[in-house]
């Protein structure tokens, strides 16, 4: 269960993707970090998941792709 607010669908929590594109800049994170409600500006980029390892391979179309533009606070380096 989420406790904090979160832009990062439920569906992707815990699931591995690619990085495919980093937007340049950094963005504005608004979450309730400090007085005015706006956190730290961050990357963000696109993410690259398979279908079925989100779904399943029996809910998924075969070679399917999903992707999401995540914020960086949303990623965590795979090992």
């Amino acid at each position: 269960d989420a406790v904090d607010h979160t832009r990062l669908p439920g569906y992707l929590r815990n699931k591995r993707g690619t990085v495919d594109f980093v937007y340049p800049g950094a963005f504005s994170y608004f979450v309730s970090t400090g007085p005015d409600g706006i956190g730290q500006a961050m990357p963000v980029y696109r993410v690259a998941f398979n279908a079925a390892d989100i779904w399943g391979e029996e809910k998924s179309e075969p070679n399917t792709t999903i992707y999401a533009d995540l914020f960086d606070a949303y990623l965590l380096a795979a090992n």
